[in-house]
């Protein structure tokens, strides 16, 4: 029974942490994907300003999207680790040595979740710096050609 309130309180604090994605836009940038970008590509010296301008703002919104996809991954491995807590609590206070295994279950899973999100948003960072890295080179090139 202990065991029971514990899951329940556990998922109403992860819930009130985390949230949910109501706006249409964080939405869609939760939802793409990414794939690793070369800083500097052949022809990036022949692009006009309107295509630069182009690239400039398209990296700009996958800068953007990734923000917002490394947050959510950090705000769910923080929920993991809060459930994986409140599972040891819980294991300490169990009736039984059924209910005990149980808790220990549950805090292991929560901590292989809190490990599976945090080593995501370590990614997506990794990803970030390389958008981030495209974005000051077209820069560098928009602002080299004069373009206004």
């Amino acid at each position: 029974m202990k065991t029971l309130i514990s899951t329940v309180i556990a998922a109403a604090i992860i819930s009130s942490i985390s949230g949910c994605a109501t706006d249409p836009g964080t939405r869609v940038a939760l939802s793409q994907h990414f794939e690793p970008i070369e800083v500097h590509q052949l022809g990036d010296m022949a692009l006009s300003c309107e295509e630069l301008t182009a690239n400039i703002n398209e990296v700009s919104g996958a800068i953007s999207a990734l923000d917002k996809q490394i947050a959510a991954q950090q705000q769910a491995s923080t929920g993991f680790s809060i459930l994986s807590a409140i599972a040891s609590v819980s294991g300490t206070y169990a009736p039984n040595f059924h209910a005990a295994q149980l808790s220990s279950a549950e805090g292991t899973l929560a901590n292989t979740g809190a490990a599976i999100e945090g080593g995501q948003a370590m990614n997506k960072q990794g990803l970030r710096a390389m958008y981030e890295n495209r974005h000051d080179v077209l820069m560098q090139i928009f602002y080299g050609k004069s373009c206004k």
